[in-house]
């Protein structure tokens, strides 16, 4: 919205909201009804919530445009400070585009500082408002997700809230089930190349030579960006990208290239994948996407009607995101996600731990498993992803290790099977049938059903 605008709507809602006063000084005082409380109410919150977003414009605005509002603002405070029920003033926004800051939070994983994210309904809104509208005094963004039929709104909370426990007594029974952190979520590869010591020729009964499916395919693919500059990309595939990255944030192209070439090494040129690149590096080169990002990804896709979405990132149990991936399965959207490279003592990692997800981990050439992989009963397939080539974003190719390099074998059986089969459960027990058992057990926490066969790109030139 551009700076004009944002004057004229500010300096129309603080006349509203003075007008809707009516102890004003040319007044006579009287007591308020109910309605105007509630029209003050609801005209303070839209005025607080569009001067936030002002602060992040970068244009300054005009003196008198500024000093307006600037008074409307101490009299909407001197009210307030006047009031017999007392709110808590927002903390001072940040610009959401641009850098924040990662702390560790609970369990050891790492969020955005003091922000939460919660995805409700019109419906939903409108009960939490009445219930609990102070909470509204810190959204900082909001954004309808409509292939999700869900509002994103993102809220900045003072170092008090700033806690499941406090948030929870604070709003009691009114606390909607979708709020959380915005976590941060990490890519699942090794990000080292590594040699093969050794003779480890790879097994054949987990290689297949001809492409999965040779009928026409979407894809649905969230990581970093992707070099498309790579000569691997020749063979046709085509690809539908958007960034959800600020533009002022480094972007990472290794993990998505290496990802995107394992997916694509799976098919004959028929295959179209809608790319989103949703992860950012920093100083300390930390690649990490937060939660905001995902939701936003995640929306995109299905507004594309992917069906199938491979997600090689992990991350901490999120509310928010679980109601998302909920959303995405009853309207028969998909994830396929990576297990995690934590170990395979660690605890399970999302958003491959959700039931509505197929968890994918990593063998190496001798069908061994991928020694850093998370183990698990949530984990539902494996797949070549220890020791594998793929395209480098430098142009090359390299060797590298990680449940992120599996995951794409998964999701590329499971969109040639729903492509044939439109039912989930039926794609679901091709992918039974084929996969090679490695015990004679139906499922353990080790290779979950069995391993998926794939073809593995063996040298710059050729497939296996």
């Amino acid at each position: 919205m551009k700076t004009r605008s944002i004057l004229t709507m500010l300096l129309g809602l603080a006349s509203f909201a003075l007008i809707a006063n009516p102890n004003r000084p040319d007044f006579p005082e009287r007591p308020q009804t109910p309605a105007e409380r509630q029209i003050e109410r609801q005209a303070e919150r839209q005025l607080e919530r569009a001067m936030r977003q002002l602060e992040n414009l970068p244009e300054r605005l005009p003196e008198p445009a500024a000093t307006a509002i600037e008074r409307a603002s101490e009299r909407l405070a001197e009210r307030q400070l006047g009031s017999s029920e007392q709110r808590m003033l927002p903390a001072k926004s940040m610009n959401l585009a641009g850098q924040r800051t990662e702390i560790t939070v609970e369990h050891g994983f790492q969020a955005i500082e003091r922000e939460w994210v919660l995805l409700l309904t019109d419906s939903e809104r409108a009960l939490l408002e009445q219930q609990a509208a102070w909470l509204f005094d810190y959204l900082v963004a909001e954004q309808h997700l409509a292939a999700l039929g869900n509002q994103m709104l993102t809220l900045q909370l003072p170092a008090e809230l700033d806690s499941y426990q406090a948030l929870t007594e604070r709003l009691l029974a009114a606390k909607p089930k979708a709020l959380d952190r915005n976590h941060i979520y990490r890519p699942q590869t090794s990000g080292q190349v590594q040699a093969i010591s050794g003779p480890a020729v790879p097994d054949q009964a987990a290689i297949r030579q001809q492409p999965l499916c040779t009928q026409p395919v979407s894809l649905g693919l969230i990581d970093t960006a992707i070099q498309f500059e790579h000569p691997f990309w020749q063979q046709g595939v085509q690809f539908k990208s958007q960034s959800f990255v600020a533009t002022d944030q480094v972007q990472p192209l290794a993990h998505g290239t290496a990802v995107a070439s394992r997916l694509v090494q799976q098919f004959n040129p028929a295959l179209t994948v809608h790319h989103a690149a949703v992860f950012y590096q920093d100083e300390q080169q930390r690649q990490g996407t937060s939660l905001q990002a995902l939701l936003q990804a995640l929306d995109w896709l299905a507004q594309h009607h992917v069906q199938v979405i491979n997600m090689s990132l992990t991350g901490p149990d999120n509310q928010t995101l679980r109601r998302a991936i909920e959303q995405l399965w009853q309207g028969s959207t998909y994830l396929v996600a990576a297990v995690g490279n934590a170990g395979p003592h660690a605890g399970p990692l999302y958003p491959a731990a959700y039931p509505e997800v197929l968890a994918v981990t990593a063998v190496d050439p001798r069908l061994q498993p991928y020694r850093w992989a998370v183990q698990g009963e949530h984990l539902a397939f494996a797949a070549h992803g220890d020791r594998v080539l793929v395209a480098d974003s430098n142009g090359a190719y390299r060797e590298d290790s990680g449940t992120s390099l599996a995951a794409p074998v998964a999701a590329a059986w499971l969109a040639c099977a729903l492509a044939e089969q439109p039912d989930y459960q039926a794609a679901l027990a091709t992918l039974k049938q084929i996969a090679v058992k490695q015990n004679n057990a139906a499922k353990d926490a080790v290779f979950g059903y069995g391993i998926l066969p794939g073809r593995l790109l063996v040298s710059e030139t050729g497939l296996q």
